[in-house]
């Protein structure tokens, strides 16, 4: 699913920014 994989990729992005 193309969803999915989008939405992982912007999790992946959330997560990088909060764990600063």
């Amino acid at each position: 699913m193309l969803l999915q994989h989008k939405l992982a990729e912007l999790v992946s992005h959330l997560v990088r920014t909060s764990t600063t």
